[in-house]
């Protein structure tokens, strides 16, 4: 005979969370002058915000370690110090990356 009992889990104790912080593409990519990062916090949050070249280098964090309530920010980023080439803006809880985006620097 075939076992028939079943669990079942509550739905009230599944665990489904949406990250803490999603950033969408930068625009304008390629950019000239400056780019502006969008991002969405849904919780308050210390979380920092670094650029890196083509091979691995940080080149700057313009948000560090900075704590943020939730909701949705953009931030403007000037890139005229920046050769022209391609780079990653990453978000970071503290040394743990929760996304990375590539844009690109022409002039």
């Amino acid at each position: 005979a075939a076992n028939t009992n079943r669990e079942y889990i509550p739905s009230s104790n599944l665990q489904i969370t949406s990250p803490e912080i999603l950033m969408t593409q930068n625009y304008p990519n390629p950019a000239v002058n400056n780019t502006t990062f969008k991002y969405r916090l849904n919780d308050k949050v210390r979380f920092s915000l670094r650029i890196v070249d083509i091979s691995g280098r940080v080149i700057e964090s313009p948000i560090n370690n900075k704590l943020q309530d939730s909701g949705t920010y953009e931030f403007n980023y000037d890139v005229t110090d920046l050769p022209n080439g391609t780079y990653f803006a990453s978000i970071e809880i503290g040394e743990q990356k929760m996304q990375t985006i590539k844009f690109s620097v022409v002039k």
